[in-house]
């Protein structure tokens, strides 16, 4: 290579460089009021309300911070399980709109070689199915699982016969790729529930009658703004354009803090540690980097975090019963004391005491049937098989003990890392 000519070749270089940093610096001036913030969860929050959501916006938040992850080498994925009205489409279809379009494949369902042979780029991006049950077949979920756990797909097609055989040439398919799903499933296939993180929407009557509350706003046009989804796009875009590099030097005493009875956490914790990287990345801007440039993530990120994933990581190890199923429980611990109910507690019974003690207000017969399948999925209810006809009869599973979260509470960890 002449002198001359590898000078041209670092010129170009440092102009492409250049007009690199030209770029982001554009895109954080589009997003910077955002970028800036202490708590960009909290600001998505605000935004969130101010377009008529109502009741927890903790999945959306953690939908958030997943789709950060796709620019990582390992994506976190996520199932989002409810009943049919519980609003799982709504929740990832709102966050699909504050997102580049780029980041993402959107499909309702694929048939089982789909994945396979499509043109899109899967690179870095969220693979996002509108149903579980849209996957098709057994085979086409293991196309995705191998996606997901190795990165990418290698598949052998039979060619033409050159007259020396037929040739196979590989079909590749290129991650790292991430996936977000919805289901009425309570579990997925065994080997499926434990790559992602599970998300229950709450489908409680509080929570409809919030909803409906905000429809008629809606309609009245007095609620639910339109949404302002220009800044995070940009701040996506501006996150994507520079290092996604990130150091976090309490991740070894945070691995130290982690319940290790529990095997699951071997896939789980992980994708706490992608989340936290994520979070960094979200909040650069606040925070400092090192002499290669990754940002440093500090125990805010790891805070922000616990907060959203504590809960569901703990009742993925069945260790936990959030509150509206552990009244299911108590109930049938209490009813099943009477004589009436010796061989079993029906869920009429139940739905009789919860409304009588008022543990759950304004409980219906749908929101106990769905809190009940998910006691017996976590082992905490059983149901001894009936005669036909004779109805579901509920006892106590396994003892539900002292409840023990899976990660240390962020001020534990704090204190180990100052100790």
């Amino acid at each position: 290579m002449s002198k001359s000519s590898f000078k041209e070749k670092v010129a170009q270089a440092t102009d492409q460089s250049n007009d690199q940093k030209l770029d982001r610096e554009a895109l954080f001036a589009s997003c910077s009021q955002l970028a800036l913030s202490n708590s960009i969860l909290d600001e998505f929050e605000c935004e969130l309300r101010r377009c008529g959501v109502v009741g927890s916006v903790d999945y959306f938040q953690t939908l958030l911070l997943a789709m950060i992850t796709r620019l990582s080498t390992t994506p976190v994925s996520i199932v989002i399980k409810g009943s049919a009205t519980a609003g799982k489409s709504f929740t990832l279809d709102t966050v699909l709109r504050y997102t580049p379009k780029d980041a993402y494949e959107f499909y309702s369902g694929m048939s089982e070689k789909a994945i396979i042979y499509s043109k899109r780029s899967l690179r870095n991006k969220m693979l996002c199915i509108g149903e579980y049950a849209g996957l098709q077949s057994d085979k086409g979920n293991q196309w995705v699982r191998q996606l997901l756990t190795e990165g990418r797909i290698r598949y052998s097609v039979t060619g033409e016969d050159n007259g020396e055989g037929r040739d196979a040439p590989d079909i590749i398919k290129e991650g790292p790729t991430g996936l977000i799903v919805t289901t009425t499933a309570m579990q997925l296939y065994h080997e499926d529930e434990t790559r992602v993180i599970s998300l229950h929407i709450e489908d409680s009557a509080a929570q409809t009658a919030a909803v409906l509350r905000a429809q008629a706003l809606k309609a009245q046009g007095i609620a639910g703004a339109k949404p302002n989804t220009a800044p995070w796009i940009a701040l996506h875009e501006w996150i994507a354009a520079g290092s996604t590099d990130v150091e976090a030097p309490f991740f070894v005493d945070l691995a130290a803090g982690v319940d290790p009875t529990k095997g699951r956490m071997r896939r789980d914790f992980p994708k706490v540690l992608e989340l936290v990287k994520a979070h960094a990345l979200l909040h650069q801007a606040n925070r400092q980097t090192n002499e290669t440039g990754a940002v440093i993530a500090t125990l805010a990120d790891y805070e922000a975090v616990y907060a959203l994933l504590a809960t569901p990581l703990a009742e993925g190890h069945t260790d936990k019963l959030e509150p509206g199923v552990n009244d299911i429980v108590a109930a049938v611990s209490v009813l099943s004391s009477q004589p009436e109910h010796q061989a079993g507690v029906p869920q009429t019974a139940i739905v009789a005491y919860l409304a009588e003690v008022g543990a759950v207000a304004q409980v219906d017969k749908s929101t106990v049937s769905r809190r009940v399948q998910r006691a017996l999925a976590q082992g905490y209810l059983a149901a001894p098989s009936a005669k036909p006809g004779s109805g579901q009869k509920l006892q106590i599973g396994h003892p539900r003990g002292t409840v023990r979260q899976v990660l240390p509470h962020p001020d534990t960890l704090r204190r180990t890392t100052q100790g």
